[in-house]
C-alpha cells in the first residue's frame, strides 16, 4: 500500500535565465505503481541477489569522488546542448560537465545551487556505503530506447540503517528525464522505523538555471517491495506544455486468459497531460494489427492532470488459445491532434489458455519469541487467514537469531531463507515470493490478488513419518512448457510449538519450520516440460532427543547429528513449493498428504518406501508392515541383470528399514524387489 503524503502539487518550479535554450515542465506520477512505459521489468534487487543481468557497474562501495567518465548509448540533448558522456556522483548527482572533480556535499538543498556542476541532473540526498553500487543499464529499442542510472541499495539520513533505490533515466529521441522512486525502507537497531529519504529531485543548467520537483528536498513514497509495482516517478518534458496532450496510462487486463471467460472487457487509465481540461477523444484498439476497432468517448471534463477511467464498448472475444497481440490507443482529444504522440497507446501480448490451474499461495512469515512488532503482525494475519478457504495458502513460520539473542527454534535453514529474500528486518512476510511488506499489513485482498493470478504448475505430495524419519514424494506437472532455473523446495512444519516463549508474548507459534529437506537450497529442477509428470522422493531423520534451545544464536542452536526440536511429531506437516531462482517467484504450493502407510495391511503385497529416489550414491528401502518373516531384497537392471541382493528379516513391531549403496551401479534404471513369504512389492530406482 503507498503513503500518503504531501507530494501531490503538480504547479511547475522553475528558475531560468533569458539565455537559457529551452525550458522544462515536469509531470508527477509518483503513485505509477510503474517503471516509465514499463520498458524496465528487472527486480529492485541488490546486483548479487537475484535481480535483471545486464546491469553495469559504474560505482561501488563507499565512495568520496565521482566516477570514471561514463558513455551514453545514444544521443541525448539537455537544454539544447548535445551530450555524449556523463559522470556520477555517490550521493546522487548525474553530470554532463565530466571536466568537474569537486564533489557536492551530501545534504540536499533547493535548485539551483552553487554545490551542483552545471548541466546536471541531481537525486540529491542519498550516500554510498559497502554493499552499494551505482549501475547502468539501457532498456527497449532504438528510437526510443531508455538509459537507467540506479543508486542501488544505497542510504540517506531519513532511512536511518535502511536503504534506498532511486533512478535517473534518460530517454532517446524525446529527450526526457525520469526521476524514479522505486524502493526504500527504514531501519535503526535491527527494527523497522518510519522515516523517509527526503531527495532534491531536478535539472540544474547552470547556477542561475534549474527545474525541480516543488519543494525539493521532498521525501521518497515507494515501500521496500522489490517488484516496479510500487514504482512512482517523475518526468521532466522540454518544451512547454502542449494545450492537448493524452496519456494512456495503463490497459488493465490479464497477460494470461481463459479461453471460457471471453469476451473480455478492455479497460484502462488515462491522464490528462494537456494544459486544457479534456472532453472527449476516440479510444481505438487493435488485435493482431488487424481491423482497429474505435468508442467516440465525450461528455466528460477532466483536468489537466486528471485521470480517466475507460471501458470499450466493444469487448474482445478471441475464439481459440492462442498469444495475441493487443493494442490499445487514444487519439483527437478535444477534437484536435494529440501534440505528444509517444504516450498514446500500450501493447500488451496477451495469452488466450483453454486450461489454466488454480494457485495455491505461499506465505512466508519472519519472526521470532524475541521480536515485540511480530506479535500483532502474526495476531492480525491470523484473523485474516480465517476468512479464507485453507485450500487456497500455505503458512510458513520461519523463527529467526534476533533481535537480542533470537528465536530458540531459529536454525541454519531458517537465517539462510531470510538471506535468500535480502531480509535484514522483522517482522517481514513474503507472498509468492512477490510480496514484501510485514504481516501487519497483510489483507485478505492482497492474498486474493496473487491467488487470481494463473500458473501453469501443478504440485502434490504425501509424506510418510517412521518414528522420527520422514520419507516425501513430490509431483509436478506443467500445462505449458516452463523455461527457467526452478526449484523444489520441502518443508517439515510443526503445527503447533508451546513451549519456545521468551520476550514479546506470544505462547504458541503455528506452522514452525523445523527442517527443509534436503536443506535451505532446496532441489533444482531447472525448465518444467509440459505435460511430462516428475517425481521427486526426499527423506530426513530427526535423531536423538528434544530439546529447547536457551536462545537462537549459533553456539546454542540444535545439533541436528544427536538432538532435535520437535515437541510432538505427531503434529508433523511438510509443505511443497517450486520457486524460481531468478524472479523469486512462487509458481505453485501445496501441502503433502500424510499417507501413514504403516496401517496398511495388503495381504499380498508389501508396501515399501524408497528414497532418496532419483540418487547418486545410496538409497534406502523401508517397510511397514504387519507381516513378519525371512525373505529378501532383489535389484534388477532395465537388462534384467541381478545387481544386488540381501537376505532381510521383517519384523512387524518395528520400522525396517534398510540402506543400500548405489554409487558403483551404471547409471539407469532398476528394479526393486522385496519378498517376504508369499509377500512381496515391486519399485523403481532411478540411479544418476
Amino acid at each position: 500500500m503507498k503513503r500518503k503524503n504531501l507530494l501531490l502539487m503538480v504547479n511547475i518550479f522553475a528558475i531560468f535565465t533569458v539565455n537559457s535554450l529551452a525550458q522544462y515542465y515536469y509531470i508527477p506520477e509518483p503513485t505509477a505503481g510503474q517503471n516509465p512505459k514499463g520498458l524496465n521489468t528487472d527486480l529492485d534487487y541488490p546486483p548479487n541477489s537475484g535481480g535483471g543481468v545486464g546491469w553495469s557497474t559504474v560505482l561501488s562501495g563507499a565512495g568520496t569522488s565521482w566516477s570514471s567518465s561514463q558513455t551514453i548509448p545514444f544521443g541525448f540533448e539537455l537544454d539544447g546542448q548535445h551530450f555524449t558522456s556523463f559522470k556520477v556522483s555517490p550521493n546522487g548527482i548525474v553530470t554532463f560537465s565530466t571536466g568537474v572533480s569537486n564533489l557536492p556535499g551530501n545534504t540536499p538543498k533547493a535548485l539551483p545551487s552553487p554545490e551542483i556542476p552545471d548541466n546536471s541532473l541531481t537525486m540529491w540526498g542519498i550516500t554510498m556505503e559497502d554493499g552499494d553500487f551505482v549501475l547502468t543499464k539501457t532498456f527497449g529499442s532504438a528510437p526510443n530506447r531508455q538509459f537507467w542510472i540506479q543508486f542501488n541499495s544505497c542510504h540517506s539520513a531519513g532511512t536511518k540503517a535502511g536503504w534506498v533505490y532511486t533512478s535517473i533515466v534518460l530517454e532517446e529521441t524525446s529527450n526526457k528525464v525520469h526521476f524514479v522512486d522505486q524502493r526504500q525502507l527504514c531501519v535503526q537497531n535491527n527494527n523497522l522505523c518510519t522515516g523517509f529519504a527526503s531527495i532534491t529531485m531536478g535539472i540544474q543548467i547552470n547556477a542561475t538555471t534549474a527545474y525541480q520537483v516543488i519543494g525539493s528536498p521532498v521525501p521518497l513514497r515507494s515501500t521496500n517491495d522489490f517488484k516496479p509495482d510500487d514504482n512512482g516517478y517523475y518526468t521532466f518534458f522540454p518544451g512547454v506544455q502542449p494545450q492537448n496532450d493524452i496519456n494512456l496510462v495503463s490497459l488493465d487486463i490479464a497477460e494470461d486468459l481463459k479461453l471460457v471467460d471471453a469476451p473480455f472487457l478492455l479497460k484502462g487509465k488515462i491522464k490528462n497531460y494537456g494544459a486544457d481540461a479534456l472532453t472527449s477523444f476516440t479510444l481505438n484498439y487493435q488485435v493482431d494489427g488487424g481491423q482497429i476497432v474505435a468508442h467516440a468517448i465525450s461528455g466528460i471534463s477532466v483536468p489537466k492532470l486528471g485521470e480517466y477511467s475507460f471501458t470499450h464498448s466493444t469487448p474482445w472475444k478471441p475464439t481459440t488459445e492462442k498469444t495475441f497481440d493487443l493494442k490499445i490507443s487514444v487519439a483527437q482529444p478535444n477534437g484536435s491532434e494529440d501534440q505528444d504522440l509517444s504516450n498514446n497507446s500500450v501493447e500488451k501480448s496477451i495469452n488466450v489458455w483453454e486450461n489454466l490451474i488454480d494457485r495455491r499461495v505461499l506465505h512466508e512469515i519472519f519472526n521470532s519469541s524475541t521480536c515485540g512488532p511480530c506479535n500483532p503482525g502474526n495476531i492480525n494475519y491470523h484473523d485474516q487467514i480465517k476468512n479464507l478457504d485453507a485450500s487456497e495458502y500455505v503458512t510458513l513460520k520461519y523463527q529467526q537469531d534476533f533481535p537480542g539473542t533470537g528465536d530458540p527454534y531459529a536454525t541454519e535453514e531458517t537465517v539462510a531463507r531470510r538471506g535468500f529474500y535480502s531480509i535484514n528486518s522483522i517482522p517481514r512476510m513474503e507472498i509468492d515470493g512477490q510480496w514484501d511488506q510485514i504481516a501487519s499489513q497483510f489483507t485478505t485482498v492482497i492474498h486474493t490478488e496473487y491467488r487470481n493470478k494463473p500458473t501453469f504448475v501443478s504440485l502434490s505430495g504425501t509424506f510418510d513419518r517412521w518414528d522420527q524419519e520422514v520419507v516425501i514424494e513430490a509431483t509436478y506437472d506443467a500445462v505449458r512448457e516452463l523455461q527457467g532455473n526452478y526449484t523444489l523446495y520441502a518443508a517439515v512444519l510443526e503445527g503447533k510449538t508451546l513451549q519456545n516463549i521468551k520476550s514479546n508474548g506470544e505462547t504458541e507459534f503455528t506452522e514452525v519450520v523445523k527442517k527443509m529437506v534436503p536443506n535451505q537450497d532446496g532441489t533444482k529442477i531447472g525448465s518444467i516440460s509440459k505435460k511430462s509428470p516428475q517425481t521427486k522422493s526426499l527423506g530426513t531423520v530427526f535423531f536423538g532427543e528434544w530439546r529447547l534451545p536457551a536462545d537462537g544464536t549459533s553456539s546454542n542452536r540444535i545439533n541436528r547429528d544427536t538432538e532435535h526440536s520437535f515437541e510432538e511429531f505427531e503434529d508433523m506437516m511438510v509443505a511443497l513449493w517450486i520457486q524460481n531462482d531468478q524472479t523469486k517467484e512462487v509458481v505453485q504450493a501445496t501441502y503433502a498428504t500424510e499417507i501413514n502407510s504403516h496401517v496398511n495391511d495388503l495381504e499380498n503385497e508389501l508396501n515399501f518406501i524408497v528414497y532418496p529416489n532419483p540418487t547418486k550414491s545410496a538409497t534406502k528401502v523401508g517397510v511397514k508392515s504387519k507381516i513378519s518373516g525371512e525373505g529378501k531384497i532383489e535389484i534388477i537392471s532395465a537388462f534384467g541383470q541381478l545387481v544386488y541382493e540381501e537376505k532381510i528379516l521383517l519384523n512387524a513391531s518395528i520400522d525396517n528399514i534398510w540402506e543400500i549403496n548405489t554409487s558403483k551401479f551404471p547409471a539407469g534404471l532398476y528394479y526393486i524387489k522385496i519378498n517376504v513369504d508369499n509377500h512381496q512389492g515391486l519399485k523403481t530406482l532411478v540411479v544418476r
